[in-house]
């Protein structure tokens, strides 16, 4: 780390009738040997800058000392009375900032930026974020118009603290300078605060997290994954909050030098999926644990994975918490639950652990439909509320459905199920493993993308997802649902709608009438049943559902911020 400067200078005394006082904060003169504001008045003092009166009345202020109408003029100094009554210059006020609670000395940062060979000249100074923080900007001029300065930022690090490394670097030609020839910083351009390359979305839904994530801390409305954090408003301030929602949700610490190494979303991204610790098979997955409002709880598909549901953080308010509930089983090898129900009461432990009291926002989509109503059912058994139940092509088997015992006919009523137009596939799967590895390869654009870029052993995750698959499809085969009091919010997937399901469901919402007491809204959405998640639908989806839980908030009178 650079040594701090020290300045022991001395100014002399005042001349004939000019008069010098050293102040503190509250213009009160400061007792001799410590150091402050250094002022100015006196009968030779200028009247102001010529034709520049924003300036002349920052520099010219009201005197407490002298005579009515006289001037103080704010030389932005440091100083200090010695005992022998002369003056000792200590430095620049407007070289020395406080930033979050840190003491920064300009002058250090500059120096450790001149010492890098790429460098020519340096300024840097405090500019104003979105969020209106304050940020180190540093202007350079480079050797080479054409410098990365990732190279300098890791030159940086190396010798300064994190909380001095300017997040943000513009490259000049030249400074601007004074007509008397001082670098101008205030005519040094403006960050923009925003990404200079083209904007690029996000891949998978790890990437959709982080984007919203990063959007949401540093104030922006739209982050594409080759965005520079620290360009594009970032500091290491704002780098640790994103690195501890990292680790609440993922439960992966990430060093904060990470950050400054992979600093867009597409790095950072590729660092989490080969971390060995990286586990997006948790069972309950903080999505977006922040924010004041209740929690939105979705429930998995067949497939056990809820990573898809991020896709919903984009169009849902900051304030709205997003978690996930995923099938247990999908880490090792476990007993699976004999019954919807019974997995319903394993999740409701879970949704309690993190809002213990109602009312509570659930949804879910395809078999997490019928692990929703469950969960609402018990709820309310228990005396607590259900403000918003939303589901997503979900139906549940016709109540003298008798499950078949031949391996090909429960393909076939689960493909029904999962809104398969059996007549369109070219290949029909004639066994529970080509219907698991089917599921895998249709489900690619949601959750399993996520599971993909594990850099793990994708036989074994195949082995327990097909065996959830299977338990999940004989479950819902088996649950008669009861009735839960309250509205339904229900989405139909147009394009999955087949008259084949007649003799095994009801491809139709009022599927749901005997077992909701309240009113059942209904949408149909262009879409296959497997493609709800995908980015096109959810443009439709998300708004409907964003509505709603408005509604449900102030209808139940839930806190919404």
């Amino acid at each position: 780390m650079l040594k701090q400067k020290t300045y022991d200078t001395p100014i002399g005394r005042p001349l004939l009738n000019t008069q010098m006082y050293v102040l503190d904060h509250a213009l009160e003169p400061v007792p001799v040997g410590v150091t402050g504001d250094l002022y100015i008045a006196g009968k030779g003092l200028a009247r102001g800058y010529y034709k520049r009166p924003d300036i002349t009345n920052e520099r010219f202020i009201a005197n407490p000392f002298g005579e009515e109408g006289s001037r103080l003029y704010v030389t932005g100094d440091k100083a200090r009375w010695r005992q022998d009554g002369v003056l000792e210059y200590q430095g620049r006020d407007d070289h020395q900032i406080k930033i979050r609670g840190f003491r920064i000395e300009i002058g250090d940062i500059e120096s450790a930026l001149l010492a890098c060979r790429e460098v020519i000249q340096a300024i840097v100074i405090a500019q104003a974020s979105p969020n209106d923080d304050k940020q180190l900007v540093a202007y350079i001029v480079p050797v080479d118009s054409n410098l990365d300065t990732s190279e300098l930022r890791r030159q940086l690090i190396n010798v300064l603290p994190d909380y001095m490394v300017p997040p943000h670097f513009i490259l000049l030609n030249e400074m601007p300078l004074t007509p008397n020839g001082k670098v101008d910083r205030k005519a040094l351009p403006q960050p923009s605060w925003q990404a200079t390359n083209s904007y690029e979305p996000p891949r998978n839904q790890l990437e959709e997290m982080l984007t919203n994530l990063w959007a949401e801390t540093l104030g922006l409305t739209l982050v594409g994954i080759r965005d520079n954090f620290f360009e594009i408003g970032g500091d290491s301030i704002s780098a640790t909050r994103i690195l501890n929602h990292i680790q609440k949700n993922l439960q992966i610490e990430v060093p904060l030098g990470v950050l400054f190494k992979a600093s867009t979303i597409a790095d950072l991204s590729e660092h989490l999926s080969q971390s060995d610790d990286w586990d997006p098979m948790i069972s309950t997955l903080p999505i977006k644990s922040s924010g004041t409002d209740a929690a939105l709880f979705c429930i998995h598909p067949a497939l056990g994975l809820s990573w898809g549901y991020a896709g919903l953080l984009r169009h849902l308010p900051k304030t709205t918490p997003l978690y996930g509930l995923q099938a247990k089983g999908l880490r090792h090898a476990i007993r699976l639950p004999n019954s919807v129900e019974e997995m319903a009461a394993e999740y409701l432990q879970q949704i309690k652990q993190v809002q213990p009291e109602g009312p509570y926002r659930l949804l879910g989509w395809s078999f997490g439909g019928l692990v929703a109503h469950s969960i609402a059912e018990q709820l309310q058994a228990e005396g607590e509320s259900v403000s918003f139940l939303c589901m997503m092509d979900s139906y549940p088997y016709k109540l003298d459905y008798q499950q078949p015992k031949n391996e090909a006919d429960i393909v076939r009523a689960a493909l029904l199920f999962l809104g398969y137009d059996i007549s369109t596939l070219d290949n029909l799967p004639i066994n529970k493993e080509e219907l698991a590895s089917l599921l895998w390869r249709d489900y690619d654009d949601s959750s399993m993308s996520v599971v993909q870029d594990m850099q793990k052993s994708q036989a074994d995750i195949m082995d327990r997802v097909q065996a959830i698959i299977e338990n999940n499809l004989e479950l819902a085969g088996r649950f008669k649902p009861g009735k839960v009091d309250g509205d339904l919010l229900f989405f139909i997937a147009e394009e999955s709608v087949n008259g084949s399901m007649g003799n095994i469901l009801e491809h139709q919402a009022n599927a749901w009438s005997s077992r909701i007491t309240g009113k059942i809204e209904t949408h149909s959405i262009p879409c296959r049943h497997q493609d709800m998640l995908d980015s096109a639908p959810l443009e439709s989806i998300a708004p409907i559902i964003k509505e709603r839980l408005q509604q449900s908030a102030e209808k139940h009178k839930i806190k919404v911020n």
